[in-house]
């Protein structure tokens, strides 16, 4: 599924540049005039060329062939290189035009159009370049085609013939014939990129991704000038990044992520101060990253992420004042961060992850220490049920120091959390079942891993807590009275940004949840707290980056058991609309607006055998609500936990009056470059943490 997102967010960065301005947008290219009506042979009115496509060398010459039309020939040259030198009225006809010399060093090509009344006929011409030896962009798109294993590519629809390079399979030309893009993804391209490729001077755009190409770069990758984006990622691509790729001064889209390149991020990267996405992840990239990298002022993201990369963070990319997202997660970084860098307005409004490889981590230069540890353990109740017995939910924190509490951050960010937890139905018409209690626990430092409260932490991609130390602060709330069964937790993290949120769940219904303070952090508290943690359901997302995996048969029976339990109310293994779990919305007409079907694919990591209620939902992507079987799981545990008897009708009949709330759970939405990590669930109960259970 990561693939899919990275796709997703890569399409997000493009539509980013475009409403930047229309500078960074392929100039509108001339097109070969409209052919209008072609027809071969019809009488009365006819119009009939011998042949449409020609090609002369770069001397030029005369074009001499037979038209035959009954009406009278109008001729028209795209170029003035084309003149028309003579013609005979009606009839068959001799129609000869002059081609002047082809003064330039590159392949040029220009249309004549016929027409006859009605009817129109376009010719093609082809020129050659005036640079002796110089291969046609005919013989260096052949020659790719011989380097990657042409005849087995998925698609090679006319490749190697004489018709116009515009009609081969994924060759975009511009309106004068010249190449312009090059778009052959997933095309099943085996083999290297010849050097030949670098020949192309008009190519602007180069889409190879997901193929099995091999070898290095080529090394004078700098002479294809007219280049703006280079997307190569997921192939099997070695050697360093050539020296030469500083000299593509229109480049400004470079992604090379999940090859197997080596060496060092190259300093004349800083020279391409058009660049605006930069993706190099998942090579065995060395060295540190190039400070030079600080004058791409037009740099939206930087993702470095899953090298061998060394070093700290360079203070010039405070300069990157347009930078969204920077991921060097994954490397061997040991430095130090300075204190300018981490303070700075520019730290706290990118999307950083900073977790390195086991063994590995950056430090904070002069990091704060809190010395005020009065307010720790304090707790204010935000929220009194008037409904029901009351259902508590804790908030905490971790990273939030004695400053961040006194100036009011700590309590802006939980206020947000709670605003978050009580926006989707149907917590928002059942928020007044639940107990809302604030815990305050002061860190000594701001930074995830670093010495906080919790001892959150990265662990890879993902983060870890002191869980026992949650559940200990948790019981500080009186009228918990010593016990979680049943307790909802919130940890919001004073985290921007960085890794994947989880939750936990443990046997006696305690489970905590965390959810940072970035751009996601509503959508991490529904996920997470709401979704996980207090209704109890399944990811409806899959991760499909490598293999894709199928729901096992033996596993049926433990969904089931969840089932049974009031869990995974939004999974089954089941297809079929009258056996799967939530069948009776799939025959209910009141849900039809809302999509609920049986959709493929979910559990965080099957693509195959198991299946989802809505193509798309809280569940599964970023936006949206929680789907109908999921809201009768989160409904039916309000009622229980608040002491009221529940029934399915009983959730209908409210359910029915908020359907037009909750449409939105079926709208499209573009997911999430980062999703939660899969729930955690623990097989002993939550008063076992003490005794070391974790």
């Amino acid at each position: 599924m990561r693939k899919v997102f990275y796709y997703i967010c890569t399409l997000l960065c493009l539509l980013t540049i475009a409403a930047c301005g229309d500078d960074h947008e392929p100039a509108v290219k001339p097109t070969p005039p409209d052919s209008g009506k072609v027809v071969p042979v019809v009488e009365p009115d006819s119009l009939i060329v011998s042949l449409t496509d020609f090609r002369l060398p770069q001397e030029g010459g005369v074009l001499d062939f037979d038209v035959k039309t009954n009406k009278e020939l109008k001729v028209e040259s795209s170029v003035r290189w084309i003149s028309q030198v003579s013609t005979r009225a009606m009839r068959t006809e001799k129609l000869k035009l002059n081609v002047a010399p082809n003064e330039e060093d590159e392949v040029r090509m220009g249309y004549i159009t016929l027409k006859a009344g009605d009817l129109c006929q376009v010719i093609t011409v082809t020129q050659d370049g005036s640079t002796p030896g110089a291969s046609s962009e005919r013989d260096i798109l052949m020659a790719l085609y011989e380097a990657t294993d042409g005849p087995h590519w998925k698609h090679h629809d006319n490749w190697g013939s004489n018709l116009p390079l515009k009609e081969w399979y994924g060759v975009k030309t511009t309106g004068d014939g010249h190449l312009w893009a090059l778009e052959l993804d997933d095309n099943g391209l085996k083999g290297y990129l010849p050097a030949d490729l670098c020949g192309l001077h008009t190519l602007a755009y180069l889409y190879m991704a997901d193929n099995a190409l091999m070898g290095g770069l080529p090394e004078h990758l700098g002479e294809m000038e007219s280049l703006k984006v280079i997307w190569l990622v997921n192939n099997y691509l070695t050697g360093s990044i050539p020296e030469s790729i500083g000299e593509l001064k229109n480049l400004y889209y470079l992604a090379l992520e999940n090859n197997r390149l080596s060496g060092s991020i190259p300093e004349c990267l800083g020279n391409l101060t058009q660049m605006q996405c930069i993706y190099l992840s998942k090579n065995q990239l060395e060295g540190e990253i190039p400070a030079s990298l600080g004058n791409l002022t037009q740099l939206l993201d930087l993702w470095l992420y899953d090298n061998q990369l060394t070093g700290s963070i360079p203070e010039t990319l405070m300069n990157l004042a347009k930078l969204q997202r920077f991921y060097i997660n994954g490397n061997l970084m040991d430095g130090v961060i300075p204190e300018v860098l981490y303070t700075s307005d520019w730290w706290k409004k990118v999307d950083i992850n900073l977790s390195q490889q086991e063994g590995h981590r950056l430090s904070f230069e002069n990091l704060y220490a809190s010395t005020d540890f009065s307010h720790d353990g304090e707790v204010v109740c935000v929220q009194r049920h008037t409904e029901g017995k009351g259902i508590p939910l804790v908030i905490t924190g971790d990273g939030f120091s004695d400053r961040l509490i006194a100036d009011g951050s700590f309590k802006e960010a939980y206020s947000r959390a709670v605003r978050a937890f009580f926006q989707k139905e149907p917590y928002a018409s059942f928020r007044y079942y639940f107990d809302v209690y604030v815990v305050t626990a002061v860190s000594r430092n701001e930074m995830i891993d670093e010495d906080i409260a919790y001892k959150t932490h990265h662990q890879g991609e993902f983060y870890e807590q002191d869980s026992e130390k949650v559940r200990a602060y948790a019981l500080k709330v009186p009228e918990l009275g010593g016990e979680t069964a049943n307790v909802t937790v919130m940890v919001v993290l004073n985290e921007r940004s960085g890794g994947r949120v989880h939750s936990d769940w443990y046997n006696d219904g305690f489970t905590i949840g965390l959810c940072t303070i970035s751009d996601d952090m509503e959508y991490e508290v529904q996920h997470e707290v709401g979704g996980h943690g207090f209704g109890k359901l399944a990811d409806e997302y899959w991760d499909d980056d490598d293999t894709a995996s199928t729901f096992p048969v033996g596993s049926h029976g433990w969904l089931d058991q969840y089932h049974t339990q009031g869990w995974y109310y939004n999974a089954d293994y089941r297809n079929d609309p009258e056996q799967v779990f939530w069948k009776r919305f799939i025959s209910d007409a009141h849900y039809n607006a809302e999509g609920i079907g049986i959709y493929e694919g979910g559990l965080s990591q099957y693509t195959y055998g198991i299946y989802r209620p809505t193509e798309t939902s809280i569940m599964r992507d970023s936006k949206g609500s929680y789907n109908g079987p999921s809201r009768w799981s989160i409904y039916q545990k309000i009622m229980e936990q608040g002491g009221e008897t529940c029934t399915f009708e009983d959730f209908l009949t409210y359910d029915r009056k908020n359907l037009s709330n909750t449409r939105s759970a079926v709208e499209r939405t573009i997911p999430r470059e980062r999703l939660g990590a899969p729930v955690r669930i623990h097989s002993y109960s939550s008063a076992q943490l003490t005794k070391g259970r974790q």
